[in-house]
């Protein structure tokens, strides 16, 4: 049977941020002969029916990228959803779309319409005003799991010259070879505050190198702390500092959710060490292969790091990079969500 290509309308904003994480993967397939790629504006939505991008609560679809596969005379309508917390499903898109890819998915909250399950989730404080637009729980079955985003540049010619320097980049020298100890760089904001300090604390009384530091965002670090306030850095200026370190530890993000950069982290092929979190990947992280746990309070990080030997961190680097191939970079994303998009259409031969 002649393998048909199929055809994908895409919302090509502006705004790039997470947005582009996607778009990129799509251009990727396309540029492979896998797809036929229209990028649009959203008013090209809103005339086949998409809601309206402003409205309370939610201002804007700042990390929403809607997209349409057309395939065998079928289309299906598709949200890919990269807000960081579970909970911002705004429902008119919802309402919208056939298929609802979200990052930090959930799966007890969007069947039951509960808050989120698990030992850290149950312990936190989430507010009722966060959920002023319920879900319509019986919509549960257009949502998939699908992998975190990540931050690229606003060009796709450049982030092709992004990956092309960084992909593999922690690889390429050796673990006694690094020039730093430990790598973390993050914003000193909100409830990361605590955990950040202590991990300053842990790198101190060790006495080992540190790579990166304190961002500072709304909140100013304590004098106490001010040795390791960082300058913000671009992209590939993190990724370098990161690379330059023996063990990269990132910690829990906002509400729980993912740590800073974990996708980062996969494509640089780098080990992670962070607090234990709930990987949404399509594929789960594996602890001990793909990281090391440590403690929220990382009082047992300099432990965790005298009894991991160079070659572990390598053969967890490499698991990460074959991850990140396979599972979790842009190509690996698009394709997934192709795919699922052409199993909804009633399936066959799929060009990718």
């Amino acid at each position: 049977m002649k393998t048909c290509i199929p055809t994908i309308r895409i919302w090509d904003d502006a705004y790039a941020y997470k947005k582009m994480f996607v778009l990129y993967g799509m251009d990727v397939l396309r540029r492979e002969g896998a797809v036929t790629l229209v990028r649009e504006n959203y008013d090209a939505f809103e005339k086949r029916g998409a809601p309206h991008r402003e409205g309370a609560p939610y201002n804007s679809h700042k990390n929403l990228v809607l997209f349409e596969v057309e395939w065998n005379g079928k289309t299906v309508r598709c949200v890919y959803d990269a807000n960081d917390i579970y909970y911002k499903i705004p429902p008119r898109v919802l309402d919208w779309c056939d298929l609802y890819f979200k990052s930090n998915f959930q799966e007890q909250y969007l069947r039951e319409g509960q808050r989120a399950a698990g030992d850290y989730w149950d312990s936190l404080p989430i507010l009722d005003e966060l959920l002023q637009e319920p879900i319509d729980v019986s919509q549960y079955f257009k949502f998939r799991r699908a992998n975190f985003s990540m931050e690229l540049h606003g060009s796709i010619l450049r982030n092709r010259w992004y990956f092309h320097q960084m992909e593999g980049r922690w690889l390429k020298t050796s673990v006694p070879g690094k020039s730093a100890d430990v790598f973390f760089l993050g914003r000193y904001w909100a409830e990361t505050r605590a955990a950040s300090l202590a991990l300053m604390d842990q790198v101190a009384q060790s006495g080992r190198t540190l790579a990166g530091g304190l961002v500072e965002a709304k909140d100013e670090v304590p004098v106490s702390h001010r040795k390791y306030r960082h300058k913000a850095v671009g992209l590939d200026t993190w990724c370098r500092l990161a690379s330059s370190a023996r063990v990269p530890v990132i910690t829990r993000g906002l509400q729980g959710c993912v740590g800073f950069k974990p996708l980062n982290l996969l494509m640089l092929g780098a080990p992670i060490f962070a607090n234990r979190f709930m990987s949404n990947l399509r594929v789960p992280l594996v602890e001990g292969v793909n990281f090391v746990v440590v403690a929220d309070d990382f009082s047992d990080l300099n432990q965790k790091l005298d009894a991991t030997s160079p070659a572990s961190l390598r053969a967890m680097g490499e698991a990460n990079f074959k991850h990140w191939r396979e599972v979790s970079s842009p190509r690996a994303t698009a394709n997934a969500l192709l795919r699922d998009a052409i199993d909804l259409s009633g399936g066959g031969e799929c060009g990718s």
